[in-house]
């Protein structure tokens, strides 16, 4: 009976260690969230924010009609730009869990209509291209 006591209590020891270390990966994951969305924001001086990069600054691959694809490599140039981690930003987690992102043509016929829209854990983003080499992403903080 005293040895079912003794591995007892070494299962809860070791199962504490093990919580203690994830809560430690938890908050670090958190803290490097909230460092990102504080460089996307200038300090949190707004809770959206635009930028514009020049396509021509950059070798991005083209991915034909997939505007997805290239609205998520965008963003990932941006926030390297700003100094957040590959690791900060995740697109397959929105604010209720799973992250709904979608591609559409706003005018019919008008190619430089398409707008994407992009959760991640971080907030939204909007992404456009112009007529020329500007990628125009809009950052909007989830409240």
């Amino acid at each position: 009976m005293k040895w079912i006591l003794v591995a007892a209590t070494g299962i809860l020891l070791a199962l504490s260690s093990q919580v203690q270390a994830f809560e430690g990966d938890y908050n670090k994951g958190i803290y490097q969230s909230d460092r990102c969305i504080e460089l996307l924001t200038q300090g949190r001086s707004s809770d959206s924010y635009s930028y514009s990069l020049d396509s021509d600054d950059y070798q991005v691959r083209d991915y034909g009609n997939d505007h997805l694809a290239d609205a998520y490599v965008w963003i990932r140039i941006l926030i390297g730009k700003l100094g957040c981690g590959k690791k900060d930003i995740n697109f397959g987690k929105g604010p209720l869990g799973r992250a709904h992102s979608r591609c559409r043509r706003l005018v019919p016929h008008a190619a430089n209509s398409i707008t994407c829209y992009i959760e991640s854990n971080l907030g939204y983003f909007f992404v456009t291209h112009d007529m020329q080499t500007k990628v125009n992403i809009v950052f909007n903080r989830f409240d």
